[in-house]
């Protein structure tokens, strides 16, 4: 029977927001509060004066006093440029703060999502919908923005905010580029959890965060310029009425009662007391976000818990050991369903350096599942598998992961491509009859749009040549190319992997050549046949 994981499903708001500012960014984010508190504290000290400055400029309007009235204008100025000042940048800070907050966000979760292959465990066992979409949904700062275009009207927005309109369209674009790359990392999670592409998966994520990071600093400088004259505008506004309406009053054409009447009509209303209503579609906004990030909190927590309390691993699951000894050794393995279905008995058997093996059996008796048990990702079942310290295993799927960027970089995966020289490159790509490939290294393309299902596979063996493995595991990885093709790879990896001991999973009776040992997995209760 099994238990419904919890983990950390109570997380509070508090335990989201607190990592942060306990961080190593924490002095930095602390500042940059301070300096927001500190301006807001600023700006109810500089309405306090503007408070102050009202009262002596409307005695000087009542009491026909010109020379303070003038006086009280050039205090104005003052005034009003403080509020201006502090008002842009007030904004400006926060928005750094926001950015500072969302990055260390972003990168603290895509290295939990990343490291230890928790992506895979996620989409394995379906923990959570869209994780992509989680990471880095944080609401941005709108409403002020919105408000003041309609107030301003078209104007203001051609002449003051359409660069801004321009680089908001370029921000959601880079946001749609990181969304994209996070969706195939979902879509190919077997290949890259198999190559082991954690590392360059996360060095790619990071560089496009970097076109959203330099697009947000545009935002914040235009967004900057724009709060100057939208609050020149609106501390303008404030005076402009009674300038206009001077001369009459001091001509005593009106009354001061009608005087005030007028610049009244010019006047702003605060919404203070109508701030919940207003705002209410940001805070439902907000609070769908938090607990969006609280479950993909939790599943980021309970992935190795939903393991422990499966079916699949009631009695312990496949136990992976490493040992000093030189062979690949698997013992009584069993493999089941999540749920403890039995799948297949897979027996016991030996992988030693320079072997060969052939995986043979019927579709669905667990032959891939074989190869994913092999490589830590599949625990359901019983069994120990032993492999030796240091040995370098390469698992290659029938559909391989080709990263969008150069031809280099996809040769190379999951290492840097400067890790290869070109040379190297060219050569391994003629030994794997992909010669038209060998000048192309620096063009940059979606592979597995641009290349055909052989070619790609092909490709997969020229990479099997860089890496050089000491266990290479073959699952169906020439099931789309021609007998010539399959026969030249396979002498090409025999002939160059000399002490590399492979071992294919495949149905063509061709390949028997290359083997000298052959694994039947049958599913369910018969026993394996070596």
């Amino acid at each position: 029977m099994t238990e419904k994981p919890t983990g950390n499903a109570d997380i509070t708001a508090w335990g989201l927001i607190k990592p942060y500012w306990v961080s190593e960014d924490r002095w930095r984010a602390r500042g940059l509060l301070a300096l927001v508190i500190a301006m807001n504290m600023t700006m109810v000290a500089a309405n306090v004066w503007f408070n102050s400055w009202q009262r002596t400029f409307f005695d000087a309007i009542q009491q026909y006093n010109f020379p303070v009235f003038k006086y009280s204008l050039l205090q104005f100025t003052v005034i009003a440029m403080a509020l201006i000042l502090l008002g842009s940048y007030r904004t400006y800070f926060r928005q750094m703060l926001e950015f500072r907050w969302r990055q260390w966000l972003t990168t603290k979760y895509l290295h939990d999502w990343l490291g230890d292959r928790a992506f895979y465990r996620i989409e394995r066992d379906h923990l959570a919908d869209n994780p992509d979409q989680r990471v880095f949904s944080i609401p941005g700062y709108m409403v002020w923005a919105a408000l003041v275009y309609a107030a301003l009207g078209s104007y203001v927005t051609h002449k003051v905010n359409h660069p801004l309109v321009s680089i908001n369209y370029q921000q959601q674009r880079v946001e749609a580029d990181f969304r994209f790359s996070l969706i195939r990392i979902r879509e190919n999670a077997d290949q890259i959890a198999l190559y082991q592409g954690e590392p360059a998966e996360e060095r790619t994520l990071k560089g496009v965060f970097g076109h959203i990071r330099d697009n947000w600093r545009l935002v914040m400088r235009f967004t900057r310029r724009f709060n100057i004259v939208v609050i020149s505008y609106s501390q303008l506004a404030v005076v402009f009425p009674y300038i206009a309406a001077a001369p009459k009053y001091f001509s005593k054409s009106i009354t001061f009662g009608m005087y005030q009447q007028v610049t009244g009509a010019f006047g702003t209303v605060s919404d203070s007391f109508s701030w919940f209503i207003n705002n209410y579609d940001s805070l439902a906004e907000w609070r769908a976000t938090v607990n969006r990030l609280r479950e993909f909190h939790r599943v980021m927590g309970d992935q190795h818990l939903r393991e422990s309390v499966s079916g699949g691993t009631f009695h312990g699951g496949i136990n992976i050991h490493m040992t000093d000894a030189k062979s690949l050794v698997v013992d009584d393995l069993r493999l089941q369903h999540p749920d403890g279905t039995p799948l297949s008995n897979v027996g016991s058997f030996s992988i030693a350096p320079k072997s060969h093996w052939l995986v043979r059996g019927p579709s669905g008796s667990g032959k891939s599942t074989l190869m994913r048990s092999l490589a830590g990702l599949w625990p359901f079942g019983e069994g120990t598998i032993e492999i030796p310290v240091g040995a370098k295993l390469m698992f290659v799927p029938q559909r391989s992961y080709l990263p969008i960027g150069t031809l280099k970089a996809a040769l190379a995966y999951p290492s840097d491509e400067s890790v290869f020289t070109d040379e190297a490159c060219r050569e391994v790509l003629t030994a794997c009859n992909l010669p038209e490939l060998a000048e192309r290294l620096g063009e940059p393309a979606h592979w597995e749009r641009t290349l055909s299902p052989g070619e790609q596979q092909r490709l997969a063996a020229a990479r099997v040549l860089l890496q050089k493995p000491d266990f290479l595991f073959l699952d169906e990885a020439t099931s789309a190319l021609d007998p010539d093709n399959e026969t030249m790879v396979y002498k090409v990896l025999n002939e160059r992997l000399p002490d590399a001991a492979i071992v294919s999973v495949a149905h063509r009776k061709s390949l028997e050549a290359f083997h000298d040992q052959t694994l039947f997995v049958e599913r369910a209760i018969e026993r394996v046949a070596a």
